[in-house]
């Protein structure tokens, strides 16, 4: 079968002085950029939605040029949370394998980081909330603060790693709610990246369809 599913993604980088629309198709491993287009930006501050009413409107117009331009429909969006007074936390996971002769698998890599997740005590949850944690490193029995890919694959009885927490404003995720709502577009994702741009997105989410 040569026929690829095509799909699409959207994602919004929120900033100060610009709202950065990016829109990508996806044909089986392929990832190409359709669109990309910065507008000025209102009721923003420092990637924090501050007036969503003010700043909706700028955004439902980036939005209607793009489907504009490209003839599509968008009625869902990958959306960036705030990176801004976020607080970097550190915590750590550890989980002793039922099985110790088998290989580590992916997802158990990721359900150790859910688990660091989980387990981060927040100090006000009316406040706070995690938006997101990034690994630093990983052990089991025979490796010591390794990457991610020399775990994954090799057998161990132990698996044990250490993450970066990062900690921010749940206002900040309420009034990004409205904005969108006000936008009338959907969120398909919320993704926190330290340092984000457009492709980075685009590259972390290439499996959520956006349009």
């Amino acid at each position: 079968n040569n026929m690829q599913e095509e799909r699409y993604i959207v994602t919004a980088d929120l900033g100060t002085p610009k709202i950065a629309l990016s829109v990508a198709k996806i044909t089986g491993d392929r990832i190409e950029v359709l669109y990309y287009k910065e507008t000025g930006s209102d009721g923003i501050r420092y990637s924090t939605v501050i007036n969503p009413k003010r700043a909706a409107e700028p955004l439902a117009n980036a939005i209607k040029d793009a489907e504009k331009e490209l003839g599509i429909e968008i009625t869902q969006m990958v959306i960036g949370l705030p990176r801004y007074s976020v607080r970097q936390e550190s915590n750590s996971a550890e989980m002793h394998r039922s099985d110790p002769g088998s290989c580590v698998l992916q997802e158990e890599i990721d359900w150790l980081k859910n688990m660091a997740l989980d387990s981060y005590p927040i100090n006000d949850e009316t406040k706070e909330e995690i938006y997101g944690a990034i690994a630093q490193s990983f052990s089991s029995d025979d490796t010591f603060q390794g990457r991610e890919e020399d775990i994954v694959g090799s057998p161990s009885d132990m698996l044990g790693g250490s993450f970066k927490v990062f900690i921010g404003s749940k206002k900040a995720v309420s009034n990004l709610d409205i904005l969108m709502n006000d936008a009338d577009v959907a969120i398909a994702q919320r993704c926190f990246l330290p340092v984000c741009t457009a492709d980075a997105v685009l590259s972390s989410q290439e499996k959520d369809n956006g349009v």
